[in-house]
């Protein structure tokens, strides 16, 4: 006989599916391939007979078909093992049902990739039979060959703190029940015996605990995932212990249920075994002040306040950017000015001014030298000031001995560590969360002067004009943007933040600082325009003709105003004269 055709015994109905395609499903390692022939193994020892569909192991002297090639390489106990490994994987149809009407999904369990993307789904029918499916970007299609095959519920993981420890169930129902006690868990797509090193690679510098099902697959899957996370040097242990009360092919939905979900109690079995604490979420959330909504609707809360209204509160990290020479210093200077008129000290670090300089600004925004504000510029130091970490450690001391109601850093580059690329001052988010999380400790506010990039699109918003990443603006609480009035010095304020209302404002240049107008449509309107809108205003329903005799200009022109006024939404025509929003 020979020797690649199966051995005596061997099964001889019709394979299947091929055993290339098995081969591949298996990860085995192709030494050679010929349009006859495949050799597998470091060795070739192993030959698949492409014309019979058949292998033959010559170092072991063992051949047969495609179910017995996955018993012999340990996949699967018996040929009924073998060929539910081939369904479950999308390689042969399940044919048990006795009608199609009889076989409906029961249960499904989606897998996703490291960015939370649908890459294949386990499905679970009434009948006991298990099917997996791809993602195609549009719709799930049967089989998984070549797809990435990462553990369930990756997204959990990655987000779970490195110290938990974590649990390898055999099941994803095990995966799910352990969710809902706030463990940190996942398994392998396919069941036993299928546990892959790319899934072993997930798990680095965490510690791991395998939960065997009480069967000899359930050991031997739980033998099999031990010896691939040591392969990669990860802390692991198998939980043999939990085992003794289940029955046969118990697993830990089983336990929980024989031990009314007392899941401490399985945690201290792991605890025992690993001879290390087991944290879960639950324990881990202990140490927060976690409520339900009617806790915290009971609490009673200051109401919120603002230091300068409608635009800076009184706790936070806040942010006033605009283009150079846009008049930030001066601004700042300004709503301190609103500050100090309140009985609320300011702390002023102008990093970029010396004394002649500062003193000039102040002396013009006030008539007499304000009580309440104190003064660090920065070019008159003999000692730079502090930049990164040495920063909040200078901020703080400031906090506790002048107790400012608001510490204004002008600008924050001067004063926090940039990025390489310091020419954008980008200053790392790191360093502003760091800023944020002072200003909460001390409640006061911390207001920081930044740049906005020197071309911008016409179309872009003002937070996407701010200098440096996105993340800098998602940290900071409160945004105020400056924008430059064409053939002006007033400016137009554009305000956003967590606790403020969205909104725009005029800041009119008074020679000596900023008047803060809050309807910066109205605050910009021509001498005639605001003629016009006052007396639509007290006046509702007159027509065109009225408003032109009692102002006593030419009809065209009011004309024109007229429509300008319904352009920036401050007025609306009716079937009888116009009236103001």
């Amino acid at each position: 006989m020979d020797q690649r055709t199966p051995a005596a015994g061997a099964k001889t109905m019709m394979p299947p599916c091929k055993i290339t395609a098995a081969a591949e499903l298996l990860d085995l390692k192709i030494l050679s391939k010929s349009p006859s022939e495949w050799r597998i193994g470091n060795k070739g020892s192993l030959s698949l007979d492409l014309s019979k569909d058949c292998f033959y192991d010559h170092e072991h002297s063992k051949g047969g078909g495609v179910l017995d090639l996955i018993q012999h390489l340990g996949r699967a106990s018996n040929s009924q093992e073998a060929a539910q490994f081939l369904e479950d994987n999308g390689l042969i149809e399940n044919k048990r049902s006795a009608s199609p009407k009889s076989k409906k999904p029961l249960r499904e369990h989606i897998y996703v990739d490291g960015s939370e993307k649908n890459v294949r789904k386990s499905v679970k029918y009434t009948d006991g039979s298990w099917k997996q499916f791809r993602w195609t970007e549009e719709s799930w299609k049967p089989g998984v060959k070549g797809v990435p095959n990462p553990p369930y519920g990756l997204y959990r993981l990655l987000n779970d703190p490195e110290d938990y420890l974590c649990f390898i169930f055999e099941g994803e129902k095990d995966v799910e029940r352990a969710w809902k006690f706030g463990l940190s868990a996942t398994c392998n797509s396919g069941g036993a015996n299928n546990w892959k090193t790319e899934q072993s690679e997930w798990l680095k510098d965490r510690k791991i605990c395998i939960v065997p099902d009480n069967d000899e697959a359930g050991k031997k899957h739980a033998k099999s995932v031990e010896h691939s996370l040591k392969k990669l040097e990860i802390d692991c242990f198998i939980l043999w212990e939990y085992a003794s009360d289940l029955p046969e092919k118990g697993d830990f939905s089983d336990w929980m249920d024989l031990n009314n979900n007392d899941y401490e109690g399985f945690l201290n079995l792991a605890e025992q075994a690993s001879k290390r604490p087991a944290k879960s979420a639950t324990q881990f959330l202990n140490k927060f002040n976690v409520l339900d909504a009617a806790a915290l609707a009971s609490l009673k809360l200051p109401p919120l306040e603002f230091l300068c209204d409608k635009i800076l509160p009184n706790s936070g990290l806040a942010m006033l950017a605009g283009a150079p020479k846009a008049g930030k210093s001066w601004q700042v200077l300004c709503m301190a000015k609103d500050m100090l008129k309140a009985g609320k000290p300011v702390f002023y670090i102008a990093a970029e001014d010396n004394n002649r300089r500062l003193q000039g600004r102040i002396n013009s925004v006030f008539i007499t030298p304000p009580e309440g504000l104190i003064c660090h510029a920065g070019l008159s130091q003999d000692e730079a000031i502090p930049r990164g970490k040495n920063a909040l450690v200078y901020l703080q001391e400031i906090a506790t001995k002048y107790q400012p109601s608001c510490i204004i850093i002008d600008t924050v580059e001067c004063v926090l560590n940039p990025s390489q690329n310091s020419k954008n001052y980008d200053v790392s988010v790191t360093e502003y969360a760091a800023l944020r999380k002072l200003a909460a400790e001390q409640q006061i506010a911390i207001l920081v002067v930044h740049h906005t990039k020197k071309k911008t699109e016409v179309s872009q918003s003002p937070l996407e004009q701010i200098l440096g990443s996105t993340g800098i603006t998602a940290t900071v609480e409160t945004i105020l943007v400056m924008e430059n009035i064409i053939g002006k010095k007033d400016r137009k304020l554009h305000v956003t933040g967590k606790d403020v209302e969205q909104n725009e404002f005029y800041l009119a240049w008074n020679g000596a600082g900023y008047d803060f107008c809050e309807d910066a449509e109205v605050a910009g309107l021509g001498s005639v325009q605001l003629e016009v809108y006052e007396l639509v205003k007290q006046y509702p329903r007159y027509s065109q003709g009225k408003l032109v005799n009692m102002i006593g200009k030419d009809q065209g022109q009011i004309s024109k105003i007229l429509y300008a006024l319904q352009d920036k939404d401050l007025i609306m025509k009716l079937e009888q004269g116009y009236v103001a929003k």
